[in-house]
């Protein structure tokens, strides 16, 4: 069995939107059925604090997990007496996942909590200087994915694969048992934001990007995975563990809710980048407070927004004949009522060039919409061209000036448009579902009382 992973993940997130949570994948079904659990509240009741014989710690709060989000699948009050006593409970995740399982079973609305404007601002801080692109997105709470929902876009796949739909049951079950087996590694965890920051200049020892990820994880669990699969070894930078997963990639691991990934040219530009991240850590100041005009940039942008991008103009940049004309560029990404807006402004000194560069991206435009309107799509990819198609459509362009304002809406979630990019110049790729050997409890594991 094998199939796309980025039609996979397009059609997910067409369909379903965001999750953040890496359970959130996993179908129970799938998950419950090799250790030949029943999904009724007794049987998953009885693997809340089941003990199996060789079960990783990592995998034993899965399965936990995975129980509590089940019993508020099966919306039987039953379950209540179960969860109400997690409430209290101070392992990760778990008063989390109870309090949405029982608003489930009663039917009321159960919002997550979201990083908070000052951790944002603490991710920002680590970014190095020299940076000419600085973004931040926040991953915004979901529900977890439902495989019967894709089952039904995969009954429309039989075009796109040789006449024979795929096999949705299989898939699912794959895809339990492979991630299943990382998460018995690293355990359950939680992405909430990423802040991005890209070197401006573009040149032998000079690019690099920084990546945040701001969450929740296991971390001694993480750095033990981390730690093994860091082919460059492991050293110590002004106190901070760096973990080099090869000579242009790196790993830090600084504590539970954040992970930070390097790229950059090995040695001078990674150091460098390091020792910058580490003083922040530390309690200093970061390179990007030194960069005035990237800040000033930053600071410009609403950071309330869900995704915000600022890019500094520079010479390496400006190689992108669209470009070209511009100093600065700003992009905030915002939901409201259900529509998901864009707004792009770009700013520079020539009104004539401005003009050239907003009929180059006009001309892009139409192209994209007659590529969505192209006939010989398969059907289950109909309704996503048609949405990107809508987004194409609503695309307006003012220029005022030696400005121009780009805006643009999208009816639901749109992180399928963020993905647009991808689809378009990543080939067709087939890669056969991870496998796993899947744990199985003791069939008289019995609850405790």
């Amino acid at each position: 069995m094998a199939m796309s992973w980025m039609m996979m993940l397009m059609m997910m997130l067409t369909t379903q939107g965001s999750v953040n949570d890496a359970l959130d994948v996993l179908d129970s079904k799938a998950y419950w059925q090799p250790a030949k659990v029943e999904m009724t509240v007794d049987s998953i009741a009885a693997q809340l604090d089941a003990k199996v014989e060789g079960e990783t710690a990592q995998a034993a709060s899965v399965r936990k997990l995975m129980a509590i989000r089940a019993l508020g699948e099966l919306k039987d009050k039953a379950a209540l007496a179960k969860l109400k006593p997690l409430l209290d409970d101070k392992s990760p995740f778990v008063a989390d996942y109870a309090k949405r399982a029982i608003a489930e079973i009663e039917g009321k609305p159960c919002v997550r909590a979201e990083a908070t404007k000052e951790q944002l601002s603490s991710d920002l801080a680590l970014l190095p200087s020299g940076c000419g692109v600085v973004a931040q997105m926040r991953v915004m709470p979901g529900a977890p994915v439902s495989w019967d929902k894709f089952a039904e876009l995969m009954k429309g796949m039989a075009p796109a694969n040789d006449g024979e739909a795929p096999d949705a049951d299989e898939m699912r079950r794959e895809i339990a048992k492979g991630i299943g087996g990382f998460l018995a590694q690293v355990g359950n965890f939680r992405l909430e934001a990423l802040t991005l920051g890209v070197a401006g200049e573009i040149g032998p020892r000079k690019v690099f990007a920084v990546v945040v990820a701001r969450g929740l994880c296991d971390i001694d669990a993480v750095r033990g995975v981390v730690k093994e699969s860091a082919r460059q070894g492991v050293n110590t930078i002004d106190g901070t563990d760096v973990y080099r997963q090869n000579r242009g990639a790196a790993v830090l691991c600084p504590s539970s809710d954040r992970l930070i990934f390097i790229l950059g040219e090995p040695d001078e530009t990674m150091d460098v980048v390091v020792k910058q991240i580490a003083a922040v850590l530390k309690g200093g100041k970061g390179g990007l407070e030194t960069d005035a005009d990237m800040k000033d940039l930053v600071n410009s942008v609403d950071r309330t927004k869900r995704l915000w991008v600022a890019v500094k103009m520079t010479d390496s940049y400006r190689q992108v004949e669209i470009l070209a004309p511009f100093d600065t560029l700003t992009l905030v990404v915002g939901d409201k009522e259900g529509v998901t807006s864009f707004t792009l402004v770009a700013r520079a000194q020539d009104k004539d060039k401005v003009a050239a560069a907003v009929k180059m991206f006009e001309d892009g435009r139409q192209e994209g919409l007659q590529a969505m309107k192209k006939e010989g799509a398969p059907e289950t990819m109909k309704p996503f061209l048609a949405r990107v198609s809508d987004f194409l459509e609503s695309i307006k362009v003012v220029q005022d000036g030696a400005q121009a304002t780009v805006t643009a809406s999208f009816k639901g979630d749109a992180s399928s448009t963020m993905l647009l990019p991808m689809l378009m110049f990543s080939r067709a790729s087939r890669v056969e579902a991870p496998r796993a050997v899947a744990v199985e409890p003791k069939p008289d594991a019995e609850p405790k009382r």
